[in-house]
């Protein structure tokens, strides 16, 4: 009886798992969030090929030592950039998100083009920033916008689509890094983190969007 019971819990489980994220997703696409899916999945999908190049792009850099470098120096920028989110919460949302996006891509390229591993960790810090600066106001502005009985819907479709799209990237990443070579995938990536700010300023939607503090919940 034991067994049979914990066969059911789990199917109950599995069962009412799935149609919250099909109720998720249902609402998510048929709104503005829609938008916001397309980019933290792109973000992850870019993030996802950099994790997995990392060690032969520190290799390049400096050997051993420099992936715990540029791994600290990515992680501290994001660290920092969450810190600093109250700061920007003024600005009109579209462009700020892009604007991060665009300053994140032009820092990441600007570092793999530096010679000197220091000051090339130093600027892949700043690269970081901005990620860490989008990810808290993104979860910021879904809490505000989406109705209280389908915030967590939501939130596991967008957790769950970035959690697809990072092993995907890092599978390609990887696929692809040996025929064109570790510095112009890494490159590769910071074109594509500037080219997430192109997609806000593009969508209308998105670029329209007033500051996060004055959104308000979609009926």
């Amino acid at each position: 009886p034991k067994l049979i019971h914990s066969k059911e819990v789990k199917e109950n489980f599995e069962k009412n798992y799935f149609e919250e994220l099909k109720s998720g997703l249902k609402f998510g696409f048929n709104s503005i969030i829609s938008k916001f899916f397309l980019q933290n999945a792109a973000a992850n999908f870019l993030l996802g090929g950099f994790m997995s190049i990392l060690p032969a792009y520190a290799d390049f850099k400096g050997g051993a030592s420099a992936y715990g470098g540029f791994l600290g120096a990515f992680s501290g920028g994001m660290l920092l950039g969450s810190l600093l989110t109250s700061y920007f919460e003024k600005f009109k949302l579209g462009y700020l998100l892009s604007f991060s996006m665009l300053f994140g891509g032009t820092m990441w390229v600007i570092s793999v083009s530096i010679p000197n591993t220091f000051y090339s960790m130093l600027i892949f810090s700043l690269a970081a920033i901005p990620i860490g600066i989008t990810n808290v106001i993104l979860f910021s502005v879904i809490q505000r916008i989406v109705p209280e009985n389908l915030l967590g819907r939501v939130l596991s479709v967008l957790i769950s689509l970035g959690g697809i799209l990072m092993p995907i990237g890092s599978l390609i990443g990887g696929i692809v890094t040996p025929f064109i070579g570790v510095e112009r995938a890494m490159i590769g990536f910071g074109i594509g983190f500037m080219l997430i700010a192109v997609y806000y300023l593009l969508v209308k939607d998105l670029r329209d969007l007033p500051p996060a503090k004055k959104l308000e919940t979609i009926k």
